[in-house]
């Protein structure tokens, strides 16, 4: 009898798992839906107020006249492609675009550590601005980005200052930038990334179109 009761418990406790995900699905994809019109143009009209941060790092040049606002998600498959398209466009045309960094790990309730490897990165940057970007460009192939001890071999060997940069990563410093990228994104409206913005104009459906092939037609403009 108890065997059996045992065996009803454990089905019963996987029913209960596999409606809580159901649900979770549910809700995650309700709460990505967009209100808005569904023929919204490729580049928003609307100019949006990003607020500047010096502390946010930039690829390029500091002058150029165009400038990529970009909201990183290094959890995302789509964002890292998308990341490292743009990044690889910027390398080629480093006087005319530069590239600004910004956070925005998708919070996840089956991943509590989704912004590590966003805060890890920080703090390289504040050892060395262009490691940040070596550091970034490794994670993209990288499968276990959060995992602390795949952090710390790349921190190796980048060569970076490892008690530093660990303390550094346990400090709240670095936790409240990102908290403060991903707040941002927010309330400009962006829960998930890949997002950005071109002159501070948003680029809408990022998932369609060809990255290289758009760039090169905004850059003949400037």
């Amino acid at each position: 009898m108890l065997s059996y009761k045992k065996k009803l418990y454990f089905v019963l406790a996987l029913i209960i798992l596999f409606l809580m995900v159901l649900i979770f699905k549910q809700i995650s994809t309700a709460y990505k839906i967009s209100v808005s019109p569904a023929n919204k143009n490729l580049i928003d009209n609307k100019m949006t107020e990003i607020p500047s941060d010096l502390n946010d790092p930039l690829f390029g040049n500091q002058g150029a006249a165009i400038t990529i606002v970009e909201f990183v998600d290094l959890n995302s498959k789509d964002s890292r492609e998308i990341h490292r398209q743009i990044k690889n466009f910027v390398a080629n045309y480093p006087t005319k675009i530069r590239l600004i960094w910004k956070d925005l790990p998708e919070p996840n309730m089956f991943n509590s550590k989704a912004s590590i490897s966003h805060q890890a990165a920080w703090c390289v940057y504040k050892q060395d601005k262009n490691k940040f970007w070596t550091f970034t460009d490794a994670m993209l192939d990288k499968k276990s980005i959060n995992d602390t001890n795949v952090l710390k071999n790349l921190i190796d060997e980048l060569k970076i200052n490892n008690t530093s940069w660990q303390q550094c990563l346990d400090s709240t410093e670095a936790k409240t930038k990102v908290e403060t990228s991903l707040s941002l994104g927010n309330s400009l409206g962006i829960f998930s990334a890949p997002a950005m913005f071109i002159n501070n104009k948003k680029i809408n459906y990022l998932d369609e179109i060809n990255m290289v092939d758009f760039l090169n037609e905004i850059i003949k403009e400037y």
